[in-house]
C-alpha cells in the first residue's frame, strides 16, 4: 500500500550528499540517504513536509507530540532490525504496513501491525524484529508528552 511512496521518498530526498542536513548533530561530512543492514532498509532523517500527503495524513494525529527526526524502516522478510539499542530521546513508532515485534528491556515482546503505535521512553533498550511479513515503520523522537492511552503499546 505504501511501498511506492516510500521507495520514491528514499530516491528523492537528501539531494545534498555532503550536507549534514537534516541532522544538526551529525559532525560527519558523509550523508547517507539510506542504508541497508541486517535485512532492514533505513533512511536518514526526513522532514515531515517531505512525506507524501497520504503518509502525512497518518502522521497528523501525532504532530501534537512534537515529533522530530523521522526515519523510515522497511524490511521484506525476517530481520533483527538494528539490534538491541537505546535511543537518545523518547521514541514513537508507527507501523504503516505489515508487522514487526518489539522487545523492550524486561517486558514481553509486542507485535505491531499496520496502524499500531509504540512509545518507548529514553534509555530503555529495545529492538524491532521483523517476521516473514514485509513491513514499513516510521520512527521519530518526540519532545512532547505522549499519554499512554494514545498509543497501542506504552513503555514509559
Amino acid at each position: 500500500m505504501y511501498w511506492e511512496e516510500v521507495i520514491d521518498l528514499i530516491k528523492n530526498h537528501g539531494e545534498e550528499p555532503k550536507s549534514t542536513f537534516p541532522n544538526p548533530w551529525n559532525e560527519s561530512d558523509e550523508y547517507e540517504i539510506y542504508k541497508y543492514e541486517r535485512g532492514v532498509l533505513s533512511t536518514s532523517y526526513i522532514h515531515y513536509v517531505d512525506f507524501p500527503g497520504n503518509i502525512q495524513n497518518i502522521l497528523n494525529p501525532y504532530m501534537k507530540y512534537k515529533p522530530a527526526n523521522f526515519q523510515v524502516f522497511c524490511s521484506l522478510g525476517a530481520s533483527d532490525g538494528m539490534g538491541p539499542h537505546e535511543d537518545i530521546g523518547d521514541t514513537f513508532i508507527v507501523c504503516l504496513e505489515g508487522q514487526v515485534s518489539y522487545v523492550v528491556e524486561d517486558h514481553k515482546p509486542v507485535v505491531l501491525k499496520a496502524g499500531d503505535t509504540i512509545f518507548i521512553k529514553e534509555g530503555l533498550e529495545h529492538m524491532g524484529v521483523s517476521s516473514t511479513v514485509p513491513r514499513i515503520c516510521i520512527s521519530c523522537e518526540v519532545w512532547g508528552h505522549v499519554p499512554s492511552q494514545d498509543v497501542t503499546y506504552y513503555f514509559g
